[in-house]
Parts: structure tokens; C-alpha cells; sequence
């Protein structure tokens, strides 16, 4: 037998492990993990993530999703889990479809209610994509795999440029330079909350209450409920933004020393007639809550 033939006789060829597709970020892989207790928990959070997972397709298989709007359906449950570069141009369409077809229905006088929800969720995350306009991060965001560039021993502008460039509010903690993170944390106008985040993910948060806040913060629908944060206005001002109560129930401790956003929820609750939020329910030093 020739060289040759003994070399297509030994080639094996290599797959990717099922797990794989479940892997959202560096550190996440349990293969090569020699540590028991190490490699059960990346296990238990790839397996739940995969149940999540089959659990929205028979959802979807089921009927139980279907809306009135067939884009609401797409972008308002999950779209925006996976994210990757390969996707992300087909899933910012997405959103560009969904925004028209809600923009059409108000011209027309007729408005859908199931767009509400849809809508407050797209404008935070337009507000958080104008955020990363302003502080110049290229890249998209969304993307999964995303780092923030302010970690980078690399990075091409010195922190003065920001500071020139950017509201006072949006110009990076000394965390934000010094702890590697995604770059969702660099996008809120409260530096206090961005370190308060940052503090949480890197000691606190295990690898799925990291995802549940993801998920709070940009895709917060729980039934007809709102989950998350409200933008009023320019989403570089801390006051045009609002947290929701069930938001305060779930993370009120990241919001230690947040009063800012805090007066201006209770400003734009006024607004629309609700009662102030009655503080002393909300123990902002207590996780367990």
C-alpha cells in the first residue's frame, strides 16, 4: 500500500461535539475540563440552556406563540439569544421589518396592542445601539461572543477621547477598563449600575443568572407582563430612563447607590398617573429578595 493510501485510510474525520451549539461564550466548554465539580456545572448550564431551547420550538411547533403579527412572533420571543456575526445583519432586518409594520399600523389608526410590548423592547434596544454609537464601539452589540474594548491592553483611543466624545455619564468606569465583560454593561447611563453589574457577573452571578439578567434587561417579556427598564427619551440621559417593579423585585440590589434612576422612575410613574415606588419594599442591599 502507497503513503498516500495509508493516509486516506487513518483520516477521521473531526465533528463538533452536540454540546457545542449550545456554548455562548469563551470559558463555556466542558470538554478538556479535567476538574469534576468544574465540568458538572458547565454541563448542568449547556444541558438547561438546551431545555430552553427545545421548550420555545414546541412552543412555536405548538401554536402557543402565534400572534396577530406574524413578526412579533419572530422578534418578541427569543430572536435575539444566539446572536452571532453570521446572523446578526438577518436579525437587525428583523427589527427594521417590525418597526415598519408598528409604524404602519399607527398611520393607518390602527394600532395593534400586541405591538406594545414588542415596541418598548425595540426602543431599548435602539437607545442601547445609539449609546454604542456615541461611545464609538464597532461591532454589533448583540453579538454573543462580543468583548467590550475597553478591557483591551490594545485599545486605540485613550480614555481622554472618550471623555471628550461622550457624555460624563457614558465615559467608562475604572472597572469597565479593568474587568473583561460584554459589552451590553457599557451601554447604560449609570456608571454606579454599570459597576454594580460588573461586580455582580464577575463574583456574584453564576452562569444562568447572568443569562436571566440578559434576558430581563433586553428581551423582558414574561406573558403580558414588562420586565425590565423604559426609555423616555435620549438614552444617553440617566433620567429618561425608567426600571420596572418587577425588574426591582428581581435585581433591586444591583441598584445600590442608583438613585438617580430611581427619582426618575417615580417621575415618569407621576406621569401616567401611577403611585411612586415605595422603596422600603425594595431592599437594595439584599440579593436573596
Amino acid at each position: 500500500m502507497s503513503s498516500s493510501n495509508i493516509l486516506n485510510a487513518v483520516r477521521i474525520g473531526v465533528n463538533h461535539m452536540p454540546h457545542e451549539a449550545y456554548i455562548r461564550r469563551d470559558g463555556e466548554d466542558w470538554a478538556g475540563v479535567t476538574n469534576q465539580k468544574e465540568r458538572k456545572k458547565l454541563q448542568n448550564r449547556l444541558n438547561q440552556r438546551a431545555r430552553r431551547q427545545r421548550k420555545r420550538q414546541y412552543c412555536s411547533r405548538s401554536g402557543a406563540l402565534s400572534v396577530s403579527c406574524p413578526s412579533i412572533t419572530i422578534y418578541s420571543r427569543g430572536m435575539l439569544r444566539d446572536v452571532t456575526e453570521e446572523n446578526i445583519e438577518q436579525k437587525r432586518e428583523v427589527l427594521l421589518r417590525f418597526a415598519k409594520e408598528a409604524l404602519d399600523s399607527y398611520a393607518t389608526c390602527q394600532p395593534s396592542a400586541d405591538h406594545l410590548l414588542s415596541l418598548i423592547q425595540l426602543n431599548v434596544i435602539n437607545s442601547l445601539t445609539r449609546n454604542s454609537v456615541i461611545l464609538g464601539l464597532e461591532g454589533d452589540w448583540l453579538v454573543c461572543s462580543a468583548v467590550s474594548p475597553f478591557t483591551y491592553s490594545g485599545l486605540g483611543h485613550s480614555i481622554d477621547t472618550y471623555v471628550v466624545r461622550c457624555p460624563e455619564n457614558l465615559v467608562p468606569t475604572m472597572l469597565q477598563r479593568t474587568i473583561p465583560h460584554h459589552p451590553w454593561v457599557d451601554l447604560f447611563p449609570l456608571p454606579r449600575m454599570r459597576d454594580n453589574f460588573l461586580i455582580a457577573i464577575s463574583m456574584d452571578l453564576s452562569g444562568d443568572e447572568e443569562e436571566q439578567l440578559w434576558e430581563d434587561l433586553i428581551e423582558p417579556v414574561q406573558g403580558n407582563d414588562w420586565t425590565g427598564m423604559i426609555v423616555w427619551g435620549e438614552p444617553w440621559y440617566p433620567r429618561n430612563w425608567e426600571v420596572t417593579v418587577p425588574f426591582l423585585r428581581r435585581w433591586s440590589w444591583l441598584l445600590e447607590g442608583c438613585g438617580e434612576i430611581l427619582e426618575a422612575t417615580d417621575h415618569w410613574r407621576r406621569q401616567r398617573g401611577d403611585r411612586c415606588i415605595r422603596l422600603e419594599l425594595f431592599d437594595l442591599k439584599d440579593r436573596s429578595q
